[in-house]
């Protein structure tokens, strides 16, 4: 009797329960963090001046600032929350830190010392 062809493997019905108590609370708290976001946005100025005292940016031209997001489609560079430009940001950060160390690494003049913080 030939097992991979006549029996089915059934799945376990943890699963579900697994997915439900993902997909649950995650679908409720994003909204309710969205309107809480939206809810306390911070104030908006009637006027932005700069040291001399000259108007930088009137309080009216605030809300317009999102249409030039729209009119150049660069909503579209990622998701609703920003992940896509974002993880390709820390992906190209990377690139280079990577390249240095597999670079030293290969021609053994790596350091003992810790690295300093700026």
């Amino acid at each position: 009797m030939d097992r991979t062809s006549s029996k089915v493997e059934a799945l376990s019905p943890w699963w579900r329960h697994g997915t439900i108590l993902i997909l649950v609370p995650g679908f409720t708290v994003l909204p309710i963090l969205t309107v809480k976001t939206d809810n306390d946005a911070p104030p908006i100025s009637e006027r932005v001046g700069g040291s001399s005292g000259e108007t930088i940016v009137v309080g009216s031209e605030v809300p317009a600032g999102p249409q030039v997001f729209l009119k150049y489609g660069l909503m579209e560079n990622g998701t609703m929350w920003g992940a896509g430009p974002t993880s390709v940001r820390i992906w190209q950060f990377t690139q280079p830190i990577l390249s240095f160390f597999t670079s030293s690494i290969s021609r053994g003049t790596t350091s003992k010392r810790s690295p300093t913080m700026p």
